[in-house]
């Protein structure tokens, strides 16, 4: 097994290769020069690839309790040293974008506005930023991955020195500020991921509150340029328990159900990604599925994900069928649960099919239901000719998959790059048994592909174990620490009395 040194070195152009060793070979002090300037002509060429994304972060996101038990058990200096590391790499990028004399700035094409405090956002980054943009001659984009507002200069900059530069954002943590409004009105808004705050009601399902998803519309319709939109909801009054919800505008927000509210008159530009995630679902109702369908292009759809949490209607499939033909990828978790009406097999099948065939070419498929097993068959008929990725997970608890099973979808799916299916066993953990192939492997024999395939989950519970025993290991020897700690010898006691006595006000 080669080390990591030489499997790098290894790894170089032949041509680079060959006069390293031919440097190597010689310890001619001119040889030796030249292989420094070699190595330095190197680097220097090698900045149009290092500096293509550049990304000024302070700081790695991290959940309260994660901070606390690092605290408690782990290690928090390392996290500290991690920070700090963060923020000296981001001050002295920023000095070199601003560096007349430095090469860097031409080739920055991506700059990333990572997670940033407060007050690093107001000293370091906010005063700057502008300038910082007008230097990036080449820029193709601005992704904007903080929850802090974009100040209105710098978007002013955007739109008048960079007016072909696409804005990425996503807002994952929004900590109940409020929106920026100005950014999401942008048109230069190219994909934007958030969460969007709702007040509930109380009811069960949530299905009807107070949303911010009606001021979203109306500024997305308003830049009339986002083609990629991921959100998910979130609930405003979490842990709050109704005493700050009046802070954040939510006397803007409009009641009625969880959704756009489309009306006559609505133009939303044409999306290419359509997105929900989260506990909380998207209401999908047939008039405003229809309104919907009236107010945006659907044809230029590509990307469909439904997230991981049960669709509990059919109703977004026999709305869209037809209206999608560039759909490539659909991401669905639908529920078979009876209050819901979804669990008979003859009624939902057919409607997931009926959509199924209105798709012309469908490259990726990551479907949940515990219908899989009876609409295999239809799935591979369908969109076996244009599967490249094909990720099946049926809860419902049955024998493993035998190996004819497999072969048939490869055989049915002979271009699939990735083959993922996870379902339940009588008693056991789920098995998840998965194959990824490349370059020539794609077009092998559904048998040499099967042969390819491993169940993960034996690893994954396996490194799941040695992470819970290193943990336990750690905890372990932290207590023993402390606990050494508090020991003391006969003769400190004395001392520790002795002290006392003498200076009782511990002066």
């Amino acid at each position: 097994m080669l080390a990591k040194s030489e499997q790098g070195l290894l790894g170089l152009p032949l041509v680079v290769f060959r006069m390293v060793l031919r440097f190597l070979h010689e310890d001619d002090a001119k040889m030796l020069y030249a292989l420094r300037s070699m190595s330095r002509a190197c680097r220097y060429e090698s900045d149009a690839l290092l500096f293509h994304t550049c990304k000024l972060q302070d700081h790695v996101y991290r959940h309260a309790s994660d901070i606390e038990f690092e605290e408690e058990y782990g290690d928090p200096d390392k996290m500290h040293q991690e920070d700090f590391r963060l923020r000296r790499a981001t001050k002295g990028l920023v000095q070199c974008l601003l560096d007349g004399k430095s090469p860097i700035a031409q080739h920055v094409r991506h700059l990333q506005i990572g997670t940033l405090r407060q007050d690093v956002f107001d000293s370091m980054i906010a005063p700057v930023l502008g300038k910082v943009l007008t230097r990036l001659i080449n820029l193709h984009s601005l992704s904007w991955d903080t929850n802090i507002p974009i100040p209105e200069s710098v978007l002013d900059v955007l739109h008048t020195t960079h007016t072909t530069v696409r804005l990425h954002v996503t807002n994952c943590l929004r900590e109940r500020k409020p929106l920026d409004r100005l950014l999401l009105s942008s048109p230069q808004l190219h994909s934007l991921q958030m969460n969007v705050y709702f007040d509930l009601v109380g009811v069960c399902p949530i299905v009807k509150g107070s949303s911010e998803l009606q001021i979203l519309k109306r500024c997305l319709m308003q830049g009339n340029s986002i083609k990629v939109l991921h959100l998910a909801l979130e609930n405003i009054d979490k842990y709050l328990y109704r005493s700050a919800v009046s802070d954040h505008g939510i006397q803007d927000w409009e009641n009625g159900p969880l959704n756009f509210h489309w009306q006559d008159g609505d133009r939303f530009p044409a999306l290419e990604e359509w997105g929900w995630s989260g506990s909380t679902q998207y209401v999908y109702s047939e008039q405003q599925l229809d309104m919907w369908r009236r107010c945006m292009d659907w044809t230029q759809l590509r990307v469909l994900d439904f997230g991981d949490h049960p669709l509990i209607s059919m109703l977004p499939f026999p709305s869209l069928a037809g209206h999608v033909p560039r759909l490539n990828s659909l991401a669905v978790f639908i529920t078979a649960q009876k209050q819901h009406d979804m669990h008979e097999p003859t009624r939902t099948i057919p409607i997931f099919e009926e959509f199924l065939r209105s798709i012309p070419a469908l490259e990726k498929l990551r479907l949940r239901w515990e219908f899989i097993p009876d609409c295999l068959s239809m799935i591979l008929e369908s969109q076996g000719h244009s599967l490249r990725e094909l990720d099946l997970y049926h809860a419902r608890s049955g024998n493993a998959w035998d190996q004819h099973r497999y072969i048939d979808i490869l055989m049915k799916a002979p271009q699939l790059h990735h083959l993922r299916v996870r379902h339940l066993l009588p008693q056991g953990p789920t098995v998840d048994f998965q194959g990824t192939w490349y370059g020539h492997a794609i077009n092998s024999s559904p048998s040499a592909k099967y042969t390819a395939m491993e169940d993960v989950s034996i690893e994954e519970r396996a490194q799941s174990e040695r992470k819970h025993a290193a943990m336990m290991e750690r905890i372990s020897n932290r207590r023993k620490a402390l606990a050494s700690a508090a020991e003391r010898t006969p003769e400190e006691i004395a001392q520790v009395i002795e002290l006392a006595r003498q200076n009782p006000r511990g002066q």
